[in-house]
């Protein structure tokens, strides 16, 4: 009996090198040999073929037809097994391999092995090698100087107004009705933004999922190269199975924040500080001096990509839903970076002039404050820098459940009290730096 071994294919050949050491069902080999009484003799044609697998399984089964004995087809499927052997050895020592078995790129094993593309970060690598990188430090320690002022200027004294009862009852019932079901993040704002509407003062506006402009968030520090980029060969015959060591690939950055993007965000209308503008400054013109500002890139005041008319946000809420897989981590992640372009409106502002007599001004802290969502849990952040400092700061001030009425009502009266607080001083101040 005689092997026709130049049927086996190139491909067949790589193929044998790179695979693991079994082989698949599908690669089928076509044995021909030659004896006096041939079982192909005996077959019809459409069945003188015979084939092997190729795995070493156990038992191997061939199709035969006619009378075939038992001993040629004991035969036939050992030198099957052995050629298969032989060619795969003699290909192995060829090749001069003598490390572990590595698979093949294309294999669907080593597919499924693949870690997750690189140009993606994970929640943890995105607040850790990009977050820190653009100098926002999440969960600081509050000064006590910047404890003083929030304690002095925003949450005392409490305003218990009958509004403020009303507005915890509804959403401490509405949160008791959406964790009874799995409700999105959509579902969770609802009962916010509501209770938002029922306590906003008169000149405040209100925005909700609106992107805003990326060339206000803060810079991130990238990494310079250590080693120089190579010429590019990328168009140049690479070996399959040789490895390249003079080839460096040229670096993409992925160490850039993402847009903010809040779910919803308070700040003030052009129609209020115009008003304000023209009262206490006599400004010829308060309707479109904010436009006029940014318009020359002076002075971003609506961070929005399309203008809104909304003006220094100092309010921004993220919320996620744990039944659909959000959580916090990715809430703050979220809200740092949004918290942080607010501080960043406020510090070009401040810049805006260096008069005498607005240092007391500028030696307060700047402020913005955030809630972070996660179904029913609420926590409020808030973000802080000095007027001398490059630093965001965002620290936690109280972490809320508003299934429970205590945890919604003082949750609602922390943001009726940020509200009223940007209303009264924070405008203040605005104008006084116009």
């Amino acid at each position: 009996m005689t092997w026709g071994t130049d049927i086996i294919p190139d491909y067949v050949r790589a193929f044998l090198v790179d695979t693991p050491p079994f082989l698949p069902s599908q690669l089928i080999f076509v044995p021909t040999y030659q004896t006096s009484h041939s079982v192909q003799s005996k077959m019809p044609p459409s069945k003188r073929s015979h084939s092997c697998s190729s795995s070493y399984s156990s038992q191997k089964r061939i199709a035969t037809t006619g009378t075939s004995s038992e001993n040629e087809l004991t035969s036939l499927h050992t030198s099957c097994v052995e050629l298969l052997e032989n060619v795969r050895q003699s290909l192995v020592e060829s090749a001069d391999i003598r490390t572990p078995w590595i698979m093949s790129p294309s294999s669907p094993l080593a597919s499924r092995s693949r870690p997750n593309s690189p140009t993606k970060l994970s929640d943890a690598n995105y607040r850790c090698r990009v977050i820190q990188r653009a100098k926002i430090c999440v969960d600081s320690e509050l000064p006590v100087d910047v404890k003083q002022y929030v304690d002095t200027n925003v949450f005392h004294p409490w305003v218990d107004t009958e509004d403020v009862t009303i507005v915890a009852k509804h959403l401490s019932t509405a949160s008791k009705a959406l964790v009874l079901g799995a409700f999105v993040e959509q579902d969770w704002l609802v009962p916010l933004r509501s209770a938002i509407d029922r306590l906003i003062p008169v000149g405040l506006l209100v925005a909700s999922n609106r992107d805003w402009r990326d060339d206000i968030k803060p810079e991130v520090h990238s990494p310079v190269p250590l080693i120089p980029n190579k010429r590019d060969v990328s168009n140049e015959p690479i070996s399959r199975f040789l490895p390249t060591q003079d080839i460096v690939e040229k670096p993409t950055s992925i160490l850039k924040l993402k847009d903010p993007r809040p779910d919803i965000c308070v700040g003030f209308s052009d129609s209020e500080l115009a008003n304000a503008l023209l009262v206490t400054k006599g400004i010829d013109g308060a309707e479109t001096f904010l436009q006029d500002l940014q318009e020359n890139s002076i002075l971003i005041s609506d961070p929005h990509c399309t203008p809104l008319g909304l003006r220094f946000p100092f309010f921004m809420i993220e919320a996620k839903a744990a039944a659909t897989g959000g959580n916090l981590y990715q809430a703050q992640n979220q809200v740092a970076v949004s918290g942080s372009t607010a501080l960043k409106i406020f510090s070009a502002l401040s810049n805006l002039h260096d008069r005498e007599e607005d240092r007391e001004l500028f030696a307060k802290p700047r402020l913005a404050f955030s809630v972070t969502t996660e179904g029913p849990i609420h926590e409020l952040w808030l973000h802080f820098q000095r007027a001398e400092e490059v630093k965001f700061y965002m620290v936690c001030l109280g972490s809320y459940r508003t299934t429970l009425e205590d945890g919604a009502l003082e949750l609602v009266q922390r943001i009726s009290a940020v509200l009223r607080w940007g209303m009264e001083h924070l405008k203040h101040d605005i104008i006084s730096l116009l």
